[in-house]
């Protein structure tokens, strides 16, 4: 029990150091060193959490022209599987181009990191939701901002990750692994004919 609570300042340092200083944050994240086994186990349930958040956070549609057809619906378990599926694709797509283009880290640190990444992108979206409910004018500038953050803090996370000596390393790591699961997507997409619409969970 102590341990559990013990956690809870941890996870709130690693936070605020991930903002702040998400280079440092990574190198904290790497130096944990967990076995892979805990790290899938992990993997599961950012992604349980995540699709909760997504569900919480989600906002009404508004209501369509007669002649216009409903937004198709994703239902919670396929929406688990194409974000499974995306963030497992990340994590090999940022090993191994990594790798191809001189980057030195490991499949564990990438495994580690993504996760964390993940996890980022659930604060961000549960506070941009919170602001939303008080202030829905910033929904523009709050996208943007958010964007801005993680695309700030997985640039940093990858360049940490493979010892490159700049952050365009670690930039053309990211598009080249983002082209490469936006594929894999896109055919996952289609084998479970939900290809050409959008999500809602």
């Amino acid at each position: 029990m102590n341990e559990s609570f013990a956690l809870v300042p941890f996870f709130a340092k690693l936070v605020l150091l991930t903002f702040r200083a998400p280079a440092r944050a990574a190198e904290a994240l790497i130096a944990l060193n967990q076995p892979r086994v805990i790290l899938w186990q992990a993997m599961f349930l950012v992604i349980v959490v995540s699709v909760l958040a997504v569900a919480m956070t989600q906002v009404p549609m508004p209501e369509l022209a007669p002649d216009v057809p409903p937004p198709l619906v994703i239902s919670p378990f396929s929406y688990a599987l194409i974000l499974g599926a995306a963030l497992v694709m990340f994590v090999f797509a940022l090993h191994y181009t990594g790798q191809s283009i001189g980057g030195k880290g490991t499949f564990q640190g990438a495994l580690t990191l993504v996760i964390w990444i993940e996890v980022m992108s659930i604060l961000v979206r549960l506070v941009e939701f919170a602001v939303l409910q008080v202030v829905p004018a910033l929904d523009t500038l709050m996208m943007v901002l958010g964007i801005g953050l993680m695309i700030w803090i997985v640039v940093n996370f990858v360049n940490v990750l493979h010892r490159f000596d700049n952050l365009g390393k670690a930039l053309l790591t990211i598009v080249l692994a983002v082209l490469g699961i936006g594929l894999g997507t896109a055919v996952i997409l289609t084998l479970i004919g939900t290809a050409g619409g959008p999500l809602n969970v």
